[in-house]
């Protein structure tokens, strides 16, 4: 932004195009809302709050309400766990190291981390796409250190990744199609050995009309969503399992205002309902809103801050770019 603060100064014409409203507000001159194609609001940015521009985009958004998390058992046996994992990157250098942490019934444990720091090790190996170098991952006190996705979603576990094109949907498949990804050895989507599709269409529209999802038809090709409603989709997808363990690699990627908080409630449902969360994000706002406890990774080290409630965006930011040591004094 302070490239774009000069390039500006010098004459050029910037124009930003983002859901981040702290940044347009902080950042530019005028604003214009844009809303289903049509124009909802023309702002001068000093004059106009974050409310205002919320109502402008999506002013049903007002009515959803930001919650916190409903307790959890902290004596409860863990159902997910990492023991001293260790972990290579693509490069063969060492990304993770000797990661632990466990995640109860109904816990949701945020991660932090300036990008590079191993959230995206951290989460293929959470998930199964990536083995660990040593150390031990368990559900449910079983270890699941070299049992594949498919083997770790039967028991339980699911994946939002964070970035949906490598590890979530194939933009050429139908919606249907990309809705079956992870699914297709369930038995109740196939009769007579074939995939009902029928069911599966029927499924693929409760779900676009359940999750606000602008699409045509389920027949149509998924790149021709936004990114925002093919996020809706995975989000559907996985959300819809009743899971017992949720990857959550920045689930609201692309999501707006209002479908971010949706999100998050339904996160928060499933949560009451016993599954357990990892969530990474980039939003620290949301780390401190939405999880129980909170960790940073630093170097590859995951660094456990505590309790989410104690902490702030300062303290989060210090432990972010220092390490715990220098962050604490």
């Amino acid at each position: 932004y302070q490239l774009l603060m000069r390039l500006a100064e010098g004459g050029s014409t910037i124009i930003l195009i983002t859901h981040r409203l702290k940044e347009v507000l902080d950042y530019t001159d005028y604003v214009t809302v844009l809303r289903k194609g049509r124009v909802t609001g023309n702002f001068a940015s000093a004059s106009v709050d974050e409310n205002r521009l919320i109502e402008a985009i999506v002013p049903e958004a007002g009515s959803i309400e930001r919650k916190r998390p409903a307790s959890f058992d902290g004596a409860a046996p863990p159902v997910f766990a990492l023991n001293n994992v260790t972990v290579l990157d693509d490069r063969d250098h060492r990304a993770l190291k000797h990661v632990s942490l466990e995640v109860r019934p109904g816990e949701i444990y945020g991660i932090a981390g300036v990008t590079g720091s191993g959230q995206l090790e951290l989460a293929e190996v959470m998930a199964g796409l990536r083995t660990p170098g040593s150390g031990s991952v368990t559900i449910d006190g079983k270890d699941v250190s070299f049992l594949d996705t498919a083997q770790r979603r039967k028991r339980g576990l699911v994946y939002v990744p964070e970035d949906r094109f490598s590890s979530g949907v194939i933009p050429p498949f139908s919606l249907i199609l990309n809705r079956l990804l992870g699914d297709h050895r369930i038995p109740d989507f196939r009769t007579g050995g074939r995939y009902d599709v029928p069911l599966l269409k029927k499924d693929v529209e409760g779900k676009i009309e359940r999750y606000d999802i602008a699409a045509g038809s389920a027949e149509l090709p998924i790149a021709t969503l936004s990114g925002g409603n093919q996020q809706k989709l995975m989000l559907a997808r996985e959300f819809d399992r009743i899971p017992k363990i949720i990857i959550a690699h920045g689930p609201t990627r692309g999501l707006d205002v209002a479908a971010s908080q949706r999100c998050y409630q339904a996160m928060l449902e499933l949560c009451k309902n016993g599954a357990a969360v990892v969530l990474f994000s980039t939003e620290l706002e949301d780390l401190l809103s939405y999880s129980h406890r909170l960790g940073v990774l630093y170097h590859g080290e995951l660094l456990h801050a505590g309790a989410s409630e104690n902490l702030d965006v300062r303290q989060v930011g210090l432990m972010m770019t220092r390490g715990l040591e220098k962050a604490e004094g």
